[in-house]
């Protein structure tokens, strides 16, 4: 058996996400990434990257269990501007463009600010029930400004980016 490697942000883990992973276990022993963004060790969270490593890690064990194993390893360490972002195939763009929409964490915002929305139908079940666990951290970065910059399609925080 061989083993997919899956890199992603996972901020949060949606319907999207679970169907990449899915597809993978079907023919592989799976390792997921969660990246994280690193400064002096200590996780950098943000509007774009609201939920830390634990909590996605505990959203990703909610679906899958013991089935995949998690891992902490694809981390970036500020200065950030030294990370080239990643070349994508053709076939992942759609669900990536999906994910990327940010449709899910806009949707958690609008509600965080008394707005209606159906961010859940876009998540599993047991990720909405720990996203509600975890609610502060959504209404903490609902009316903040966006602290990362986009540099060939990839965020990155900007506390960091050009640190010496």
């Amino acid at each position: 058996m061989t083993t997919a490697i899956y890199l992603a942000h996972l901020n949060p883990v949606t319907n999207s996400h679970v169907e990449i992973i899915e597809e993978l276990k079907k023919d592989n022993k799976v390792v997921v990434m969660p990246v994280r963004f690193l400064k002096q060790e200590n996780e950098i969270n943000s509007r774009s990257f609201p939920f830390n490593f634990e909590i996605r890690k505990k959203m990703l064990e909610s679906v899958f269990g013991n089935s995949i194993t998690v891992s902490l390893n694809y981390s970036f360490h500020a200065p950030f501007k030294k990370y080239f972002p990643p070349l994508i195939s053709p076939k992942s763009w759609s669900l990536r463009k999906q994910i990327l929409q940010g449709i899910v964490k806009n949707k958690m915002y609008e509600v965080a600010k008394g707005n209606e929305s159906e961010w859940e139908k876009h998540m599993p079940v047991s990720i909405v029930q720990i996203i509600n666990e975890n609610w502060e951290t959504v209404r903490k970065f609902a009316s903040t400004e966006d602290m990362t910059i986009r540099i060939a399609g990839m965020k990155f925080p900007k506390d960091g980016y050009d640190s010496k």
